[in-house]
């Protein structure tokens, strides 16, 4: 299978290098450590290093990046599989739809909310991976589907379709046991949803990043209601990039923080 130059393969790699680098870098050793006052353990070392989130530790420390960093930390084979094919089908059929900058910003808001939502219901419990975003792209496609003016030739991966597959993870997801983080999944998908219901999809999805730079720096681009559609265009360049500097910022911010934790651990 050739992979797809896009947004959506590009996170897949990066996902996947950030996942080899902590299966390399892994800490060694037994017990525990102290970090922000609570105890750790030492084998869950290694997902905060690279960014996993807990709860007490965001709000006590004020290590609000982990809300982001943790999209990108993923807890074994497995769920590092079933996310990235996730998220390489939905979101190239989410960014064949409506265009790389709004395929960002579902992406990232999507998986904002739910590790807020996490924050709220699971606050001391460990949690990371890009399945509140994921589950955010089928929410976006499961509600475009209920849309009117949705193009008759998209509706076959979208609407009703999805359902089967949003269920079922919903509900295997409040077994017991099962270790999922259903907050992070519904405060996803709620937040798609609500994307896929409001945004219309647009006809030309992605318009050429330097035809509206060059739009933008004109008065009239902003007055003119002949480039009303531009300037919406631009707005989602502006909430896409967005996404993309508040990631780089949030890794940048957790650097000094793996540095205290790898300082505090024994036998690294």
């Amino acid at each position: 299978m050739r992979l797809r130059k896009s947004a959506s393969t590009a996170l897949v790699l990066i996902n996947t290098v950030l996942f080899i680098a902590m299966m390399v870098f892994s800490p060694r050793g037994w017990g525990s450590f102290v970090y922000c006052g609570i105890g750790v353990p030492v084998s869950a070392a290694k997902y905060l290093i690279f960014g996993a989130q807990v709860g007490v530790i965001v709000s006590r420390c004020g290590e609000w990046f982990r809300l982001i960093t943790a999209l990108f930390v993923h807890g074994g084979i497995l769920h590092i599989l079933f996310n990235m094919y996730a998220l390489y089908y939905l979101g190239n059929l989410v960014e064949f739809t409506y265009g790389v900058w709004r395929f960002l910003t579902f992406y990232f808001a999507s998986g904002i909310v739910g590790n807020i939502a996490t924050q709220i219901f699971y606050p001391t419990s460990i949690s990371l991976g890009a399945s509140g975003a994921i589950f955010g792209l089928a929410g976006v496609l499961l509600t475009a589907g209920f849309r009117s003016d949705t193009p008759i030739f998209i509706r076959g991966y979208t609407g009703i379709s999805l359902l089967p597959m949003i269920i079922f993870n919903i509900i295997y997801g409040f077994i017991p046991g099962s270790g999922i983080n259903n907050a992070a999944h519904i405060g996803g998908l709620l937040t798609g949803m609500i994307f896929g219901y409001l945004v219309k999809v647009p006809y030309y999805p992605d318009v050429p990043l330097r035809e509206l730079l060059f739009r933008a720096k004109s008065s009239d681009f902003w007055k003119n209601p002949w480039y009303r559609n531009l300037r919406r265009e631009f707005l989602w360049v502006v909430s896409g990039a967005a996404g993309v500097i508040l990631t780089v910022v949030s890794f940048i911010l957790l650097v000094p923080s793996s540095i205290r934790i790898i300082s505090s651990l024994k036998g690294w």
